[in-house]
């Protein structure tokens, strides 16, 4: 560990009281967050200094957020006051920071197979968390575009075409890309007709956690699921978001009833939806005939602003792979979009 972090991190937990031994371990750093976890006299603590979002207010939120889901059994790791009683802490006035405790086990790692009691556990992970968001006095900061923003998604795409538009002649990869987004385009605007506003007021709207990946989801040795990390993300939003990114999850992590045969993608979104939805709705309301509905659409959503994400470097030697991998995406989109038709029809049929 550099001496000016040591330093740093020593100034930081000095309001806390805490004294930081030798060893100081980075866990994450991004442009986004840095994770240290750290040895200290009071044992190990995990500290987050937030790059990205530096607003106070929403950090407050977040920690309020975190308070409110441990009442409704959301494992997650407590945060640590200040000795001012503050849970967040600013350091030289422009960074902020987050103590809380060490949480010991490991994330899943992304290219690990989900297993039936991994599903299972997080699908209730996330019934309870949503029915903790749907409290009206905790609010939260949006800081992302919200998941039924066709708009916003239409203009995002819109805004790359121009941009890929100034550098086509030069770079093949940048043409390729563009033919993706025109591609996309018809796709977005059908959206709007998919998700009108009567519809989504109708959809069950709570605090989601909106980054369901491995990293955020804590098993022990036992693969029991001991903490949800990482609200960066979270807003209030449509809570078919959430579940819908648990299933994109475990159906690209292969997952299968029957490990010993290779589904096709149709089959595994049938068996993780659901496996998903009967732990679910053990806990939360069942989803709504308008959710169900909405859901397929949700996935385009998910996928287009994906898509409008990569701003990618096209003079790249790997950009090439890249294109590669949003053409079977989107190849992909079209079998999936079928699939989870075809399995929310089928569940609807069996509501009524």
């Amino acid at each position: 560990m550099s001496q000016p972090i040591q330093k740093r991190l020593q100034e930081v937990l000095s309001p806390y009281g805490i004294q930081p031994l030798s060893n100081i371990e980075i866990c994450a750093t991004s442009s986004v967050n840095e994770v240290f976890f750290v040895d200290t006299s009071r044992g190990r603590i995990a500290l987050k200094h937030h790059i990205q979002n530096d607003s106070l207010e929403r950090l407050k939120q977040e920690v309020a957020l975190t308070e409110k889901l441990a009442t409704f059994g959301v494992p997650t790791a407590q945060v640590l006051l200040n000795q001012g009683g503050q849970p967040v802490t600013e350091h030289q006035n422009t960074h902020l920071y987050i103590v809380s405790e060490f949480i010991d086990g490991t994330p899943l790692p992304n290219n690990h197979k989900l297993t039936e009691s991994q599903i299972a556990q997080l699908a209730q992970l996330l019934a309870k968390f949503h029915l903790a968001g749907v409290d009206e006095e905790l609010q939260l900061l949006p800081t992302h575009i919200c998941s039924y923003d066709v708009q916003g998604l239409t203009n995002r795409l819109m805004t790359y075409r121009c941009e890929l538009h100034t550098l086509e002649q030069q770079h093949s990869c940048a043409a390729d890309l563009l033919t993706l987004i025109y591609n996309a385009m018809p796709k977005a605007m059908g959206l709007s007709r998919a998700l009108p506003d009567e519809l989504i007021n109708t959809c069950m709207k709570s605090i989601i956690h909106a980054d369901v990946q491995p990293s955020n989801f804590i098993f022990n040795s036992q693969d029991e699921l001991v903490s949800c990390i990482d609200f960066d993300h979270a807003r209030r939003d449509l809570r078919i978001y959430d579940i819908y990114q648990l299933a994109f999850l475990a159906v690209n992590s292969k997952f299968s009833l029957t490990a010993d045969t290779a589904p096709s993608r149709e089959s595994s979104w049938q068996d993780t939806l659901e496996l998903i939805l009967s732990n679910y709705e053990q806990i939360a309301p069942p989803l709504n005939p308008t959710e169900r509905q909405c859901f397929v659409s949700m996935a385009e959503v998910h996928f287009l602003h994906q898509l409008a994400d990569y701003q990618f470097d096209v003079t790249n030697d790997q950009c090439d792979i890249t294109i590669s991998k949003l053409r079977r995406d989107m190849v992909n989109l079209e079998q999936d979009m079928a699939a989870i038709e075809q399995v929310m029809a089928g569940a609807e049929q069996a509501t009524c």
